[in-house]
């Protein structure tokens, strides 16, 4: 690791672990002196000679990668009176660059503005103290403070950088997207106070103490988003697929799997299908389809209604997912 200090205010360390292919930096910015009178903006920004002609992309909440250019917007003429701020985004996740042969992402712990305001750069914002409103509505200035001084922010950036060939599996995008949800949505450990338990021996006696309701390793690019209990002595369950297609000619491919024999413990007895926020089956489930300028010529009547078709209650547990999908169950036990 290599330690480095800015001054007094901005300190980082950077990290590079054995057997891994991504560069950490911790960094530590705060408390923003503001003795001049000037609001400040801290950036980190990570260069590269990448040929990216513009573009960039952003995640969207975590899941699929969003195409942006820079000074550009695809719908309608864009007239930029700021161009540093009008070319931000939200980073929830991440942010990348690349060209026909590199490939440069940024992943972050924390919600953050970014950018990449000349080819080849990324730039995440890490901390801020203004003096003045922005006139945007909210009626004061962003001077957070702590103890009469400004607040500190500590946090993490993982850089990834290499070929952006698709063709060979793992792609330098799944190498990301498996770190992305090893790091950003670890496991939680809980801790629970055993009074009532004279010893270590009473407490091995008295409780179980090794259970999981997986029976079956999922595919690699499947995640197990929900497990949780339900009404009725069901259990809420949801699949993810990690990818998004063409991220890898391997892992974002459609995926089969097998509900009972991955959650074997459960002892299933049917699945029920509903839509992503559990309300409302998904075979009752009805969208509407609206007029675009591409289906404008046809004669679909603009209060069309779509049926969705799925299953109802089912003892077919084989489930596809196709890339970047997320299907909701209900599971009755048996």
């Amino acid at each position: 690791e290599v330690h480095q200090i800015f001054n007094e205010w901005i300190s980082q360390v950077i990290r590079v672990y054995a057997g891994q292919e991504h560069v950490e930096l911790e960094w530590l910015v705060g408390p923003i002196p503001i003795d001049d009178s000037k609001g400040k903006e801290i950036i980190s920004r990570f260069e590269s000679d990448i040929q990216s002609a513009g573009a960039f992309w952003t995640d969207s909440n975590g899941r699929e990668m969003l195409r942006r250019v820079r000074n550009h917007r695809d719908t309608w003429e864009l007239d930029l009176v700021e161009p540093v701020s009008g070319n931000y985004y939200p980073i929830t996740a991440k942010i990348a660059v690349e060209d026909d042969h590199s490939r440069m992402a940024v992943l972050n712990d924390r919600a953050q503005g970014g950018s990449s305001l000349v080819d080849g750069q990324l730039e995440l914002m890490v901390h801020r103290r203004l003096l003045r409103d922005d006139a945007f509505g909210v009626g004061e200035a962003l001077n957070e403070t702590q103890y009469g001084e400004g607040i500190v922010a500590r946090g993490k950036h993982w850089l990834f950088f290499g070929s952006s060939q698709k063709d060979v599996s793992p792609t330098l995008q799944a190498k990301e997207r498996f770190f992305q949800n090893k790091v950003l949505l670890p496991s939680w450990p809980f801790v629970n106070p055993v009074d009532n338990v004279l010893t270590y021996d009473d407490y091995l006696s008295n409780f179980r103490n090794i259970y999981s309701a997986i029976a079956q390793q999922l595919p690699p690019n499947v995640n197990l988003l929900t497990l949780e209990p339900w009404k009725d002595g069901t259990v809420l369950v949801r699949f993810e697929h990690l990818f998004e297609r063409n991220e890898d000619p391997v892992y974002a491919q459609t995926v089969r799997i097998n509900v009972r024999s991955v959650l074997f413990a459960l002892n299933i007895e049917s699945i029920h299908e509903t839509t992503l926020a559990a309300n409302q089956w998904k075979a009752d489930a009805k969208r509407f389809k609206f007029n675009t300028e591409s289906s404008a010529n046809e004669t679909t009547p603009k209060d069309q209604v779509e049926k969705v078709s799925a299953a109802q209650d089912t003892t077919d547990f084989d489930i596809e997912l196709q890339p970047m999908e997320i299907r909701t169950f209900i599971v009755k036990r048996r």
